[in-house]
């Protein structure tokens, strides 16, 4: 695959600047595959599948397509030759390679569906009758298995492996049951209370990867504030505003021991939002274990102990009381028991936390049904996230001031966080095709996120899987599995 993105002549005359903005609007992308390829039905694979992967993805009637976002930025994919296509993009769109190496990138054979008015509800959908990888589908019996064989007409050649049983297993225990009687070879996706038990079986070798996404803590700063939550609750969370108090949750959690006791010693404490990545920034440490320096900057914040040994100040011109509710998911007992170590750690220091857990669907939702997160109707939150994606680190609208959710528009800043700063570096990454440049305004990100403790940190979520011994050169990697908002 090659890449040719326009660039603009050197100037300072008016005709320069235009000439510059005409160019740096586009991006083509030229795609180039290799001869010989074929589908697993042996009819040939060619730029026109590829051209066709485009003009389904964006055919309305194609209801099930999982998303549109990047294709959408493309206008128009060209054909010259039979193993070339060229995207053309409207714009320059930074996390192209997602379009040509993530699930949505999966080419469609031209051949089987090309008479179809959608694919909604097709056997290739619902079956992948035809494919191009190593294996192709033998069997689907839904909620029970999917049965693959290999692919004879793979261009790498033939898989060493003769046929992978893909077993649907309703919950973790079965699972850990079926290798334990030598039923499953490979199981992934176990928690990471699952571990003892995955150690404790001598036939089984136990992988804890630190991958990507992360457990964070998150303040809720207040912004584009819902009329409907009143100024009660906004007059509650007054003191995040302030950076020494954010700053002091962040010396005042023991997130170490939390690593150590509840992760049994297989993850680290990370400092930015991009750890086990190639985005991560190697500079910044973890903020510290430190109660003293907490205590202190609360201290400076005008906060002091009451009766009660609470902490009270003034924030606004009113009393304020450092007394907060943290809400995260239920049931979830590692999440509950890390709460618990940080109800201590926070009252030790003088602020009150007290779990207010909601079930997932309730923290998650829109908010026009009212989802906890989306509505602005927490206080403190928690949960899981990554924005290491198919290996793109875009976070999309995270931090952006327009992607703060309202009654008008969805969005994924649930922080409710105004800082014109990351606004601008998030919109300028998104824009930057050169990668070692877009390193460059991701770390700048975490930076910004680091020096005014907008997050809390807390630990690299860990990929569980297990195989039993006699398979080998199983090598989990940190991105492999998504735990984005679990």
């Amino acid at each position: 695959m090659t890449t040719k993105t326009a660039r603009a002549g050197v100037g300072r005359g008016r005709a320069h600047r235009r000439q510059r903005r005409r160019l740096c609007r586009w991006q083509d992308v030229t795609v180039k595959l290799k001869s010989g390829l074929k589908w697993s039905d042996g009819q040939p694979l060619t730029s026109a599948d590829l051209k066709f992967t485009f003009e389904q993805v964006m055919k309305t009637e194609n209801t099930g397509i999982t998303s549109r976002t990047g294709w959408d930025k493309i206008e128009k994919v060209e054909t010259p030759d039979e193993l070339t296509a060229v995207y053309t993009f409207k714009e320059v769109y930074a996390p192209w390679q997602l379009l040509f190496s993530y699930t949505a990138g999966s080419v469609m054979p031209m051949h089987i569906l090309k008479d179809l008015a959608t694919l909604d509800g097709s056997d290739w959908v619902l079956k992948g009758t035809v494919t191009h990888g190593p294996f192709k589908v033998s069997e689907v019996v839904k909620g029970d298995r999917i049965v693959l064989v290999a692919n004879d007409n793979y261009w790498r050649g033939r898989p060493k492996l003769d046929t992978v049983n893909i077993k649907i297993v309703p919950d973790r225990d079965a699972l850990l049951a079926g290798l334990r009687a030598g039923d499953v070879d490979i199981g992934v996706d176990f928690a990471e209370s699952n571990i003892p038990d995955l150690t404790g079986i001598d036939t089984l070798n136990t992988f804890a990867v630190p991958g990507a996404a992360f457990e964070h803590y998150l303040f809720n700063m207040g912004n584009k504030w819902p009329d409907a939550l009143g100024a009660d609750l906004k007059d509650k969370i007054c003191p995040f505003q302030d950076l020494k108090v954010r700053q002091a949750f962040l010396y005042a959690i023991d997130r170490f021991t939390i690593a150590d006791k509840l992760l049994f010693g297989k993850t680290k404490v990370v400092a930015g939002l991009w750890p086990n990545s190639a985005f991560e920034d190697p500079e910044l440490k973890p903020y510290p274990f430190d109660p003293e320096k907490a205590k202190a900057l609360l201290d400076e914040a005008g906060y002091k102990a009451g009766a009660d040994g609470i902490r009270m100040g003034q924030c606004n011109g009113k009393e304020a009381k450092l007394s907060f509710r943290h809400s995260t998911t239920t049931p979830n007992q590692l999440r509950a028991n890390v709460q618990a170590i940080v109800q201590q750690n926070l009252k030790d220091v003088g602020i009150e936390f007290t779990p207010d857990n909601k079930p997932s669907d309730v923290l998650f939702d829109t908010f026009a049904n009212n989802g906890t997160l989306a509505s602005g109707s927490y206080e403190l939150g928690g949960y899981t996230t990554q924005f290491v994606n198919g290996g793109d680190p875009d976070p999309s609208d995270g931090f952006m001031i327009s992607g703060i959710p309202t009654a008008d528009a969805n969005g994924g800043n649930y922080y409710r966080l105004e800082d014109a700063e990351l606004d601008a570096l998030s919109k300028e990454q998104a824009g930057v095709a050169d990668p070692a440049k877009r390193l460059e305004i991701i770390r700048k990100m975490q930076k910004v996120m680091y020096d005014n403790a907008y997050v809390i940190p807390m630990y690299a979520r860990l990929g569980v899987s297990a195989s039993v011994k006699r398979v080998v050169n199983l090598k989990p990697g940190p991105t492999q599995i998504s735990l984005e908002f679990v």
